[in-house]
């Protein structure tokens, strides 16, 4: 697998750890309190990549930040997430796309374009963050065709990235 490489890795201000939280605030609809020094900014190929204990736990992209797998799994938001049905779930765990036939909920404020996480069906545990390529309403009622672009997923190079579990 490609290793994830970050440039220009610094701990963050008083400026930017207020920019973070609101930024992240606004994407989840959670408060966060990431206090200056204790989280990381570096740079990633895609954009901004934020850490806590040498662990990506969330991602910049086209200037909208969104927490990424190991932030999901210490807070899970109240939306913006996809569930897929159990037969999913090893193709998520390759990094495939999720495709309308497998997913069963999901939260009815996403739209087209919006970061969203996939979670699955038994536990609510996140699986992957992606694109949505449907309007949530449509992505429950469609039987074919890619729904969500998968962008991050458990074991790619960000999960595994500062660590070797």
């Amino acid at each position: 697998m490609a290793q994830y490489n970050l440039r220009r890795r610094h701990p963050v201000n008083k400026r930017e750890a207020r920019t973070l939280n609101a930024a992240l605030a606004e994407a989840h609809g959670l408060e966060f309190s990431y206090r200056p020094g204790e989280v990381e900014l570096a740079q990633s190929p895609t954009g901004q990549a934020l850490l806590h204990d040498g662990r990506v736990i969330a991602l910049e992209r086209g200037g909208a930040w969104h927490l990424a797998l190991r932030g999901l799994l210490e807070l899970v938001p109240p939306g913006g997430w996809v569930q897929v049905d159990m037969g999913a779930v090893p193709f998520l765990r390759n990094g495939a796309n999720v495709m309308a036939a497998g997913i069963n909920d999901v939260d009815e404020a996403v739209a087209k374009g919006d970061l969203v996480w996939v979670r699955e069906e038994n536990h609510k545990r996140p699986l992957a963050v992606g694109e949505a390529s449907m309007d949530g309403a449509e992505m429950v009622v469609a039987t074919r065709g890619k729904a969500v672009k998968t962008l991050h997923f458990i074991g790619d190079s960000i999960w595994d990235f500062g660590g070797d579990d």
